[in-house]
């Protein structure tokens, strides 16, 4: 059965889950454009210009409002997390050490950092640097990841790897960061077991 509890999670939260797996804001600063007509390189680009953020729910006023908006939900949700329970962030990968700050005040030890190799990715209009195909998340587990305490890592799948190879969605996309379906399978099939209750706030 499909739950659906719309509003500020912030307030909503805390809510209580076996797992936690979410792709908050990553305060993209700018936006950005993409000139796919003229460039004074003279590099032949074909199609429409490319503008990049900045999204109405990824406006943050500074760093310091993003962090504090960050840690806001974070500890909520971690609050009605069970003991030994899994959450998985995507998020800036310049950013991850502050995940792993705050798991230690709120009780979330960092294990590893997760995400997907992209078979599809997009090529770089601009042509000064590499594909971006890798996407990183952050991998915390409330207290400790003791199978006596309840822990849950189905090892039995196989010894698994951290990231895997999926392509980005063409088709159908409902949101602009939404991430491939692949891997959440991936990951809910080593970290829950069934009928437990996953939150994504």
């Amino acid at each position: 059965m499909e739950e659906f509890i719309i509003g500020d999670c912030t307030e909503l939260l805390p809510i209580k889950c076996d797992f936690i797996i979410t792709d908050p804001p990553y305060f993209v600063r700018d936006v950005i454009i993409i000139s796919r007509s003229k460039n004074p390189q003279k590099y032949v680009y074909r199609g429409r210009n490319i503008e990049v953020g900045l999204w109405s729910w990824d406006r943050f006023s500074s760093e310091e409002e993003y962090l504090g908006f960050t840690e806001k939900w974070f500890s909520r949700a971690v609050e009605g997390l069970k003991p030994n329970g899994s959450i998985i962030v995507f998020f800036d990968r310049l950013r991850q050490y502050y995940l792993w700050e705050l798991g230690k005040k709120y009780g979330v030890e960092t294990k590893m950092d997760l995400g997907y190799i992209l078979t599809n990715s997009v090529p770089r209009a601009r042509k000064v640097d590499y594909r971006r195909n890798i996407v990183s998340a952050w991998w915390g587990v409330k207290g400790k990841a003791s199978r006596k305490e309840g822990y849950i890592f189905n090892y039995e799948l196989g010894q698994g790897l951290g990231y895997i190879f999926c392509s980005n969605i063409n088709s159908f996309r409902i949101h602009p960061t939404e991430k491939p379906i692949d891997f959440l399978v991936y990951q809910l099939a080593y970290l829950t077991k069934e009928n437990e209750l996953v939150l994504d706030p």
